[in-house]
């Protein structure tokens, strides 16, 4: 299997942004928000992920390092974290089916795209939302959860390949200012998704 991974991030692949590509478009796709059923509004929250790092198609500029598959992963299983999160304090009836369709969802547009082989991104997402699961656990709340990703994000700046296990990434000191760039663009993103993943969970049967 790591060869096959391998493989798919060769230089001739890593800079496709494929499965931005295909979320973009499945994302364009919706119909208007009122005539979405359960899987299309589970997808709307998945996609909320294009809306950090890029202003419209194009990548923000401070953050172009950062709009990258890649990253958008890691932010995919930041946004898997966030739902079960939610469920579980607001809607436990709901957590089961919302977890499975999300799953399934980036499982698909991994493989499909070409970014991941099947039931590798189910895996990796697991690892993740575990991980995330803990920090949100501990007194460190939306500040312990916000470093976590951002030191995912910058070591997949840097790495075409997610760590099957992101505990396995040794926390990363690069430039502060950097840094706290990416963590003002974090909370930016998280108080709008927030909001729309809030409105749009609760309509979910």
């Amino acid at each position: 299997m790591f060869n096959r991974l391998k493989r798919l991030f060769s230089p001739s692949n890593s800079g496709e942004a494929r499965l931005c590509s295909l979320l973009r478009q499945y994302r364009d796709e919706l119909p208007s928000p009122s005539a979405r059923n359960d899987h299309q509004k589970c997808l709307s929250v998945l996609a909320s992920i294009l809306d950090f790092g890029f202003q419209g198609r194009s990548p923000i500029p401070n953050l172009a390092a950062y709009a990258t598959d890649s990253c958008l992963f890691e932010l995919a299983c930041y946004v898997l974290s966030s739902t079960d999160f939610w469920a579980f304090n607001k809607a436990p009836d709901k957590r089961q089916k919302i977890q499975q369709i999300l799953f399934a969802q980036l499982d698909a547009i991994c493989s499909r795209s070409g970014f991941l082989p099947a039931e590798a991104a189910f895996s990796f997402a697991n690892d993740r939302v575990g991980m995330y699961g803990r920090i949100a656990s501990q007194s460190s709340g939306m500040e312990g959860l916000h470093l976590r990703l951002n030191q995912a994000l910058k070591h997949a700046t840097t790495h075409s390949l997610p760590p099957a296990h992101i505990d396995d990434v040794p926390p990363i000191f690069g430039d502060p200012f950097e840094a706290l760039g990416v963590t003002k663009a974090l909370v930016r993103w998280e108080m709008h998704r927030l909001s729309d993943m809030d409105s749009i969970l609760c309509t979910i049967s």
